[in-house]
């Protein structure tokens, strides 16, 4: 008998335990009433799609065209340094080319006042291009940065000025784009 009041002693000590530690919930509690989760995760930022204007070359180097692309960004601010990211890839279109390794990184950007500051990695002294070429990669920099209020560009590699970038146009000066130049810009349909 002694040992049924034990068993039964031990019994209701255990399930007024289990019962404390919320371990029964009723039908109307449902795990509602619940603590949530104490790792929270923070709050991600929503990434937006926007449309830029792209600058490439066609094959013969003969036209300068506009593409309009779309970008990925969480903030406005963020837009240039991506837009630039996606320049350095080269263009979707067959017909047009790319004139810059797509290895070259941009290893920052600011603009303020009108002038846009980009040092590139060293990887961009390795484009082979002529006198034109090099006309075609700083207007088409110029035009993108546009876009974005820059009327000059600033050029720095390895947080350096250069010259020149392939010994035909100087940039150890800020670079702008002229609307007077010998090439139409072409819109790509």
């Amino acid at each position: 008998m002694r040992r049924k009041w034990l068993f039964a002693s031990i019994l209701a000590i255990v399930l007024m335990l289990l019962t404390a530690c919320g371990q029964f919930h009723s039908k109307e509690d449902n795990g509602q009433n619940a603590s949530p989760d104490p790792v929270s995760e923070p709050p991600q930022e929503e990434v937006q799609t926007y449309a830029v204007e792209l600058y490439f070359a066609d094959a013969d180097l003969m036209h300068l065209y506009k593409v309009e692309r779309e970008v990925q960004a969480e903030e406005e601010d963020e837009l240039p340094l991506e837009t630039l990211k996606l320049w350095i890839q080269g263009p979707e279109q067959e017909e047009l080319a790319g004139l810059i390794p797509t290895d070259v990184e941009v290893k920052d950007l600011k603009i303020a006042e009108g002038l846009a500051t980009v040092n590139f990695s060293e990887e961009i002294l390795k484009a082979n291009v002529g006198s034109t070429g090099e006309l075609f990669i700083l207007d088409s920099l110029a035009l993108i940065l546009k876009q974005f209020d820059a009327d000059q560009v600033q050029i720095l590699v390895n947080g350096e000025t250069v010259e020149t970038l392939y010994g035909h146009i100087k940039v150890e000066e800020p670079y702008s784009y002229e609307d007077d130049r010998n090439y139409d810009i072409k819109i790509f349909q």
